[in-house]
């Protein structure tokens, strides 16, 4: 028998099952096209994140004003090294200060030597009281700086700090009571200022100022001391 040919329209079953599979196929890939879309455009919060957002600036806050008056505040008072208050003086070269902690710190000035008012082993000596008066009367109760110097330690074998005193403007008060003739340089210990102190200590003696003036001198020690008056 021959066989009839197929009409458009009238195919066998079997036919017709790849277009099936071809549809079915279409839709999963439209429905996991949709899924993507709606994913991506779909916010979902990471809880994870550390990361927060800039909050809006308010009309009061202007971020040039702000910055700037951050840089004022930071620049006004340094922060290191740290302001102490002076308590009281010992004498021409030692201080206590008070901390912000209320503590109190004694204080050895470094590179100076200032006649001797407290010493058990001598008597006072000559100047020494003129410069206990001095130093008392140019930082009791001022709010000063305290500077270490790397070359010298922190602390001496009496436990005081060895510092350099800083007036709130600048001056080296150390380097001051030189050349004011009112100490020696103190040159038995290395510090990185030390060539200064000694030129200081020749400018007082050729200008013939403070114990210069008034005082005799025992420079055959590596420390010098005064003696008797002139």
């Amino acid at each position: 028998m021959q066989e009839e040919t197929p009409r458009k329209g009238n195919q066998p079953l079997g036919r017709v099952r790849p277009a099936v599979r071809v549809t079915i196929a279409g839709l999963v890939a439209l429905t996991l096209g949709l899924g993507i879309v709606v994913v991506r455009t779909t916010k979902v919060p990471n809880l994870g994140s550390t990361h927060t957002q800039k909050p809006a600036a308010t009309p009061d806050s202007n971020p040039q004003t702000d910055s700037n008056t951050a840089l004022m505040d930071k620049t006004a008072i340094p922060a290191s090294p740290a302001l102490y208050t002076v308590a009281r003086t010992i004498d021409g070269d030692t201080i206590d200060v008070r901390t912000s902690t209320g503590a109190i710190e004694r204080v050895r000035f470094i590179g100076v030597d200032t006649p001797e008012t407290h010493d058990p082993r001598k008597p006072v000596q000559c100047f020494g009281v003129a410069a206990a008066a001095y130093t008392h009367d140019q930082l009791t109760g001022q709010t000063i700086r305290l500077e270490a110097d790397p070359q010298d330690s922190d602390r001496d074998k009496y436990g005081r700090l060895l510092r350099y005193i800083v007036l709130l403007d600048g001056t080296n008060y150390n380097l001051k009571l030189i050349q004011e003739g009112y100490g020696f340089a103190y040159v038995v210990f290395p510090y990185t200022k030390i060539d200064d102190f000694r030129s200081a200590e020749t400018t007082a003696r050729v200008q013939n100022k403070g114990l210069w003036a008034g005082c005799n001198i025992d420079s055959s020690q590596k420390i010098k001391q005064t003696t008797s008056p002139k």
